[in-house]
């Protein structure tokens, strides 16, 4: 087969895209052609990924996504946890919409073989469907995604009819999935397991930070959308715990949160916009908000977590973790000093949660790797087309 030309789309935020990131450098290492189509704020996340971008569309607030999500996955039940599921997913079908015109247009004029996606980017399975080539859905992590784009098909059909395109369901083609069977949500669809490879933007090798002995080392960090949202008030109040434990805390910041987090005293360490793999690997514990890309490269590293959901999927994110045995999950509206002081303590003391984390390390090492995953793109494709499915799996598992 002649290499193939492959759309990669994201939505919303940078998060979103860099999931993608590893299995579209292998795609483009297997000589295939990739674009990836994205809002214009994400165009330099993509370029200072390696790949090209194509912005298309417009730019839309991202502010009432990740609050809406935190609520419905925070413990409501029956119709308002409903309601607000697909008010969350109604917001990320606007943001898709926001782009379909644009790239429906640029599509039918560039013809990509095979569209790629994150689990909110259901602009990605329209231009599938209008164009009749498989899709793939490339999971963050813990399937959340599916559910939230499920309670708002109401409106997903809507973005089908607006462009007079069949709608085939919040199923596609195939699912390529970086987490672990153990760690996954067992109600979702299977989807093609593959090795994770942690991604989170460029950056420099972090400054050798002396180990001090007797004082483990915690790495803390709340992500790109929580810290947004406040979760530098999150970071400070978790860094007085650990210190006064006599914890080494190393906190993981954007280079635009370091002057919002403020003073940091002796004992700790701020380093901003440092790749985050890099911080992890030598870390005790990690502390942080239940963030697809934290949770999949702590798994990678087998190290024992202590999640503190307070926004999106991370309610789940962290429900699977402590029932993995990885770690265990202190929710936002609980977060007191006691709380965290005591989860830290068993974290520490019990050996069982690293032996948990090892096990979740392994089983995603046993994975294929994104090169030999992408080599069997071209096999979907050819199934796709001589209409003999191999598997088929939800378009929209996160």
């Amino acid at each position: 087969m002649d290499p193939l030309r492959v759309l990669v789309t994201a939505n919303a935020a940078s998060s979103h895209y860099y999931c993608m990131v590893p299995f579209a450098w292998a795609l483009r290492a297997a000589g295939h052609e990739v674009r990836v189509a994205v809002p214009p704020r994400l165009a330099d996340a993509v370029r200072e990924s390696g790949l090209v971008a194509w912005p298309l569309g417009e730019d839309l607030d991202l502010g009432p996504i990740p609050r809406s999500g935190a609520t419905a996955v925070a413990g409501t039940t029956g119709d308002a946890a409903r309601a607000r599921m697909a008010q969350t997913g109604g917001r990320f079908i606007q943001h898709a919409g926001a782009m379909a015109g644009e790239l429906l247009a640029a599509c039918r004029q560039w013809r990509p073989d095979l569209v790629v996606h994150e689990p909110t980017a259901v602009a990605g399975p329209l231009v599938a469907s209008a164009l009749d080539v498989p899709s793939v859905c490339h999971r963050w992590g813990v399937d959340v995604g599916r559910a939230v784009i499920e309670a708002a098909v109401p409106a997903l059909r809507q973005l089908y009819l607006a462009y007079n395109i069949r709608y085939k369901g919040v199923d596609s083609d195939f699912v390529v999935d970086p987490c672990p069977p153990s760690l996954q949500d067992p109600s979702v669809p299977p989807g093609e397991h593959v090795r994770y490879v942690s991604y989170g933007g460029g950056g420099r090798v972090p400054p050798r930070i002396p180990f001090v002995p007797g004082r483990p080392r915690v790495v803390l960090t709340m992500g790109t959308i929580a810290g947004a949202l406040g979760g530098m008030d999150v970071v400070r109040g978790l860094m007085d715990v650990l210190l006064g434990m006599g914890m080494q805390v190393v906190i993981a910041v954007l280079a635009e949160q370091r002057a919002e987090l403020g003073y940091v005293p002796e004992g700790a360490v701020a380093l901003a916009s440092y790749p985050l793999e890099d911080l992890i690997a030598d870390a005790d514990l990690v502390a942080h908000h239940g963030g697809a890309g934290t949770t999949m490269t702590c798994v990678a590293h087998g190290v024992p977590q202590l999640v503190v959901p307070y926004v999106g999927d991370s309610f789940v994110t962290a429900a699977r973790v402590e029932a993995a045995g990885a770690g265990l999950r202190v929710p936002i509206r609980d977060c007191s000093p006691e709380r965290i002081e005591a989860a830290v303590q068993d974290l520490s003391a019990n050996t069982g949660y690293r032996e948990a984390a090892d096990r979740l390390r392994r089983e995603m090492r046993s994975a294929p790797t994104v090169a030999e995953v992408a080599e069997n793109v071209p096999k979907w494709v050819s199934s796709y087309r001589e209409g003999e499915r191999t598997w088929t799996t939800s378009a929209c598992a996160g």
